[in-house]
C-alpha cells in the first residue's frame, strides 16, 4: 500500500487493532489502513472480494476525514483526493495513475474518479462504486494536449524543469489581467476596492506545495504591502481556534483544484 495523505485518527485504530491482535512493524499511519483492510479481509467468509474490504474499511465507525475521502483502488497504488486525481484509460490493457503524463503515450482516453470512490481495475474491465457501495461511473474525458508538455524539455529532474518554467507560468497568469497601463485588473476578484483597504492581517491556508506557494506569498505581501501574512496547513487550521475579525482576509490555496467550504 502506497498512501499519500493524514489519517488523522490512526492512534485511535491503531489501538483498536492491536486490542484485536494486530502486530505493528512501523510507525506509519500507512500501516493502519493496510491491517484494517486485513482484518476485514480475514474476518469476512471464503471468497470476500479486496474491493469489499476495501469498501468496508471506509464505512469503519471512528474512521477519519482524510482516510474517509480516499480513493482507493484494488491495486497497491492508493492516493488521498485532496493532493492528486486518479485516472485510468484503456488500449487493450487497463493503466492507472496519479497524472495523465503517465499514461499519454499508450492512449488519450480516461476517466477521473470522483471524490470518495473505489476503482477495481484488471486488464478487461474497471469498475467504480461509491463509499457507499453503489456502482458509479468517473468523468470520461480526452486527452488532447501534446505528449512533449509531459517532457523534461532538456532537463535532469521534471522539478528543475518546473523551477525553469515559472517565469512562463507567471507571464501566462497574468495575461488578460492586465489593463493598457499594465495594472493588475482581476475582474474574478469580487472584494471592493474599499474592504480591501481596511485588511488588517492576511491568512493563507494550504497543504503540501500549496503551503509553500503561501509561503511565497507571505514574503512578497510583507515585503510590499505592510500586511502580516500568516501561512496555516488546511489539516490542522480545521482544529484551530484561530483570532480572525472582519479585517482579516482569508486565502485558501488548492494545488488540486479541490475546494472544501464548511
Amino acid at each position: 500500500m502506497i498512501h499519500n495523505g493524514i489519517i488523522e485518527n490512526f492512534t485511535v485504530l491503531k489501538a483498536r487493532l492491536v486490542e484485536a491482535g494486530e502486530v505493528f512493524e512501523s510507525q506509519t499511519d500507512t500501516e493502519v489502513a493496510a491491517k484494517l483492510i486485513g482484518q476485514f479481509y480475514r474476518g469476512e467468509a471464503v471468497g470476500i472480494s479486496p474491493r469489499r474490504c476495501v469498501w468496508r474499511s471506509m464505512s469503519f465507525r471512528g474512521r477519519s476525514p482524510c482516510w474517509r475521502s480516499m480513493r482507493m483502488p484494488r491495486s497497491r497504488w492508493s492516493r488521498p483526493g485532496a493532493t492528486a486525481r486518479w485516472w485510468w484509460a484503456w488500449v487493450r490493457e487497463n493503466f492507472l495513475g496519479s497524472d495523465v503524463s503517465g499514461f499519454i503515450d499508450f492512449t488519450r482516453e480516461a476517466v477521473e474518479l470522483e471524490q470518495d470512490q473505489i476503482v477495481t481495475i484488471t486488464a478487461d474491465e474497471v469498475s467504480i462504486i461509491g463509499f457507499d457501495g453503489v456502482p458509479a461511473t468517473g468523468r470520461r474525458f480526452y486527452v488532447d494536449w501534446d505528449a512533449a508538455a509531459a517532457e523534461k524539455g532538456g532537463f535532469d529532474t521534471f522539478m528543475e524543469k518546473e523551477i525553469h518554467d515559472q517565469p512562463k507560468a507567471v507571464e501566462d497568469t497574468l495575461l488578460g489581467r492586465t489593463d493598457a497601463a499594465g495594472r493588475l485588473s482581476l475582474d474574478e476578484l469580487r472584494i471592493d476596492p474599499a474592504q480591501l483597504k481596511e485588511v488588517s492581517k492576511i491568512m493563507v491556508i494550504a497543504c503540501g506545495t500549496a503551503a509553500y506557494a503561501g509561503h511565497v506569498a507571505k514574503y512578497a505581501i510583507e515585503h510590499w504591502c505592510r500586511i502580516p501574512v500568516e501561512v496555516e496547513l488546511a489539516h490542522e487550521f480545521r482544529y484551530r481556534d484561530p483570532i480572525i475579525d472582519s479585517n482579516t482576509l482569508v486565502v485558501s490555496i488548492s494545488q488540486s483544484g479541490r475546494r472544501w467550504i464548511r
